[in-house]
């Protein structure tokens, strides 16, 4: 691959760790989907209980808000 921000191509172990980390993020997240929804599904019965949504998500929201802000710039521009 090459780099969004200055159109140079990434060397071979910066890919390899690029894929492998992508990889850990989605299994991580599909193991917190299946989570949360096995969590949605209990039986509240008389042990109620609730979860804030920012509990649950607010560092991955701050953290998503900060990979977001990483602008790419065109290829060739530096």
């Amino acid at each position: 691959g090459h780099c969004p921000w200055d159109g140079r191509p990434f060397n071979s172990d910066y890919n390899a760790m690029f894929v492998e980390l992508l990889e850990r993020a989605e299994l991580a997240g599909t193991a917190l989907e299946s989570a949360l929804d096995e969590l949605a599904g209990m039986d509240r019965g008389a042990g109620r209980f609730w979860l804030s949504e920012d509990s649950l998500l607010g560092d991955l929201k701050d953290l998503g808000a900060r990979l977001g802000k990483r602008t790419p710039q065109p290829v060739g521009r530096r």
